[in-house]
């Protein structure tokens, strides 16, 4: 992956952070595609942790989420270059962000998981920077930005606006480790630290963190970590024969996720 785009993604967020205010002003939201049938507060508070750390009070939460969104495998949520309006929160299911090389063809930057909030990134400049779309089937929050910041102005303002902090910080540190990685390390070190991540991550979802199921295909990996498919596929492979997981398909499982973790450890100090 280009560490240029990284870096472009890291100074954006950046520019966001200190106060999370990034649009001075902004249209009224555009209309949202498939909505659910109904309209409805957000009754996924104790199940949706970017929502609930928004705004832990029930009222400011179904003020600020009001709709709830599904998208299917392959729909866009939102498109590089498009107005921004919403956060979104992630509350099952798992997304890809890719933005347009000149070359026309597309680059990975990120895959986003239940728990993660949606368009961070765009906060700043006010348009989305990157395409986000769904890998699975996926559920989300919608957050509408202004109304987020309304209730930072006239309720507790430090609330909605230490968590937005929290989440840019980090996007920015997951980015800065990204570019780390692509810099300085080799191939098994890569699908090592990209594992050990999603290893992480679904872990904070109560899940087992010794086995995972890839929702991403080979080559949006190979994307993701700047390889090919052909070196991916391969150092599976390696992975395999040297006794540290078993792959079955798009289902991985860590036979032992200390001792994996203690032969790539460069890769967690970094």
């Amino acid at each position: 992956m280009p560490v240029a785009l990284l870096q472009r993604d890291a100074d954006s967020l950046a520019r966001a952070a200190p106060g999370t205010t990034g649009l001075a002003s902004m249209p009224g939201p555009l209309p949202l595609p498939m909505p659910l049938p109904t309209r409805r507060p957000c009754q996924l508070s104790q199940r949706c942790p970017p929502c609930a750390s928004l705004v832990p009070s029930s009222p400011d939460l179904d003020r600020l989420v009001s709709v709830r969104r599904r998208c299917f495998t392959g729909d866009v949520l939102c498109r590089e270059g498009e107005s921004f309006h919403s956060l979104f929160a992630l509350c099952s299911g798992s997304m890809k962000a890719v933005v347009a090389l000149p070359n026309g063809r597309e680059q990975v930057t990120n895959f986003l998981l239940a728990g993660d909030l949606v368009a961070l990134d765009a906060i700043a400049s006010g348009r989305h920077t990157r395409t986000v779309t769904a890998i699975e089937d996926t559920r989300l929050c919608v957050i509408d930005y202004r109304s987020l910041r309304s209730i930072s102005d006239i309720g507790s303002p430090l609330l909605p606006q230490h968590a937005l902090s929290r989440q840019l910080s980090l996007e920015i540190t997951r980015t800065h480790r990204m570019m780390l990685l692509l810099g300085c390390m080799n191939a098994q070190e890569r699908l090592a630290a990209f594992l050990l991540d999603l290893s992480h991550r679904t872990r904070c979802e109560g899940l087992p963190a010794c086995d995972l199921t890839l929702r991403m295909s080979r080559v949006e990996i190979g994307s993701f970590l700047g390889l090919s498919l052909e070196t991916v596929s391969r150092t599976f492979s390696l992975f395999q024969r040297q006794g540290l997981v078993t792959v079955n398909n798009r289902c991985i499982r860590l036979h032992d996720r200390d001792l994996f973790a203690t032969r790539f450890e460069a890769v967690l100090q970094g």
